[in-house]
């Protein structure tokens, strides 16, 4: 036994050539939608791949077959034919994928706001600090404090170094 087939056996997935493999699945209105969709130029290359890989499914085609067709895994043919399965047509269609909620309420970034606009501070290491020592939430990466700060439209720029004697004749030829 193949250890992609001892894996699936394990773990109760569905084999390509088994129980996966069902021909006639899509409704009429749906392999009419999909074929079109599929043979549409200007929809997104994603979308059509897509509806390609189930217009193959529903001609009996294994996932493993049209993964290989496709150049694709076997895995991501079947999670498009789940997310069919679940949301139909719009499911393919839509990439609703976005990052996860804010963990600050509206106030708190309005908080959040004021500090920083009234305090600047150095580093995004003070602003998850102060966010911690205020609200109690930790952000364990430093990606995640800027990614918030870029969506609050708050920007960060370096200093520029302001050497500490100043010389009055440089600055009137400037």
């Amino acid at each position: 036994m193949k250890i992609r087939e001892k894996f699936l056996a394990f773990f109760g997935g569905e084999d390509s050539d088994a129980r996966m493999k069902r021909v006639g699945f899509l409704g009429e209105e749906d392999r009419t939608k999909l074929i079109a969709l599929a043979r549409d130029g200007s929809a997104a290359s994603r979308v059509t791949r897509r509806a390609n890989a189930l217009v193959l499914l529903d001609d009996g085609w294994s996932a493993r077959d049209v993964a290989a067709a496709l150049l694709l895994d076997d895995d991501t043919i079947r999670n498009w034919r789940k997310l069919f399965e679940r949301r139909g047509i719009e499911g393919l269609t839509s990439f609703d994928m976005g990052g996860s909620a804010s963990f600050l309420s509206v106030a708190q970034e309005d908080a959040l706001k004021v500090f920083v606009s009234s305090t600047l501070p150095r580093s995004t290491r003070c602003v998850g600090a102060w966010i911690e020592k205020e609200f109690g939430l930790v952000y364990e990466s430093r990606s995640g404090l800027t990614a918030l700060l870029h969506r609050l439209q708050l920007e960060y720029h370096k200093p520029e170094v302001i050497p500490r004697k100043l010389d009055e004749k440089k600055q009137k030829a400037s």
